[in-house]
């Protein structure tokens, strides 16, 4: 009796798991399963900027590859790009979010503040898309771009330095040099402490980034707010500032990679700071950019 009780028994049992939920969680074995496809398609992701810089394990560089890649194929505004990663998620979140984004015609920023609430299941689920679709827009983004010879990213920043003699420049913030072309573009001439847009190229045989293309780049355009302030007080990422050209006093939060940049010591009371900023609804004011007003501009040897 045992013997044919018990194996009907673990056949209910594994059916009711497939349907409700188990573990005291939300998502039933079924959506366990699912998630963990999604996950494992996610680590797939890592082959894009890999195919880029070689072996090259240059955590900088593959970020400049996954934003190039946001705008240029997902046609997110940078604006939007920065808005994903202020909240500080991976690279492969980050990828992820944008392909359900284009997939349900959804804003990024709905997207993730659902993602705060629910797995990956639970957030295609708001939006009917089947898990299986998720996953084979992954692998075609990735078909798409593993086998390119070189992948072209944009590179934008304020001209730290600039020689022409040995052609090279250093972007502010940036944390590595842009070399100069034989058959480098200029679309306008290139002055130091003028915002610039480059487009370039990772050279593997000399390990060097360089740049294919130059032309001057406005922040306002982009949607971005340049903001020169004292800091009155910092506490952390969250600055209490006064402006500059009206004398209000206002909340600035520093995005996380600003927060990882050892250089953000400089942001103190006291101290005069030019920001490139954004504004969110929630948040007010985020720092993506720093640059401090009385620091001297120098040459590259």
């Amino acid at each position: 009796m045992f013997r044919i009780v018990a194996p009907a028994f673990l056949s209910l049992i594994l059916t009711v798991s497939l349907v409700f939920p188990v573990f005291g969680n939300e998502s039933n074995l079924l959506d366990v399963y699912q998630n963990y496809r999604i996950h494992q398609s996610f680590n797939e992701l890592d082959r894009i900027q890999n195919t880029a810089v070689g072996s090259q394990n240059n955590q900088e560089l593959q970020q400049f590859i996954i934003n190039t890649l946001l705008e240029k194929d997902f046609h997110l505004s940078p604006v939007q790009i920065q808005q994903i990663m202020a909240q500080n998620i991976g690279n492969r979140e980050m990828i992820a979010v944008a392909v359900l984004s284009r997939i349900s015609n959804q804003q990024p920023d709905l997207i993730l503040e659902q993602r705060r609430h629910s797995n990956w299941v639970g957030t295609l689920r708001k939006h009917r898309v089947p898990p299986a679709r998720m996953i084979q827009e992954m692998r075609n983004l990735i078909d798409a771009h593993e086998n390119k010879v070189a992948q072209i990213f944009l590179v934008r920043g304020i001209v730290e330095a600039y020689s022409p003699d040995t052609g090279s420049i250093l972007l502010d913030g940036v944390p590595f040099k842009i070399h100069l072309l034989p058959d480098t573009r200029f679309a306008s001439p290139v002055q130091i402490g003028m915002d610039i847009d480059v487009e370039a190229v990772y050279l593997p045989d000399s390990q060097k980034v360089g740049a294919l293309s130059i032309r001057s780049f406005d922040p306002r355009k982009a949607g971005f707010t340049p903001i020169s302030a004292t800091i009155i007080h910092r506490e952390r990422h969250i600055l209490r500032v006064k402006l500059s050209e009206s004398g209000k006093e206002e909340q600035i939060i520093l995005a996380p990679h600003i927060m990882h940049n050892p250089a953000n010591f400089l942001i103190k009371p006291g101290s005069q700071i030019r920001f490139i900023a954004f504004r969110d609804q929630q948040k007010g004011y985020i720092a993506i950019r720093f640059r401090p007003e009385n620091n001297p501009i120098t040459s590259l040897p």
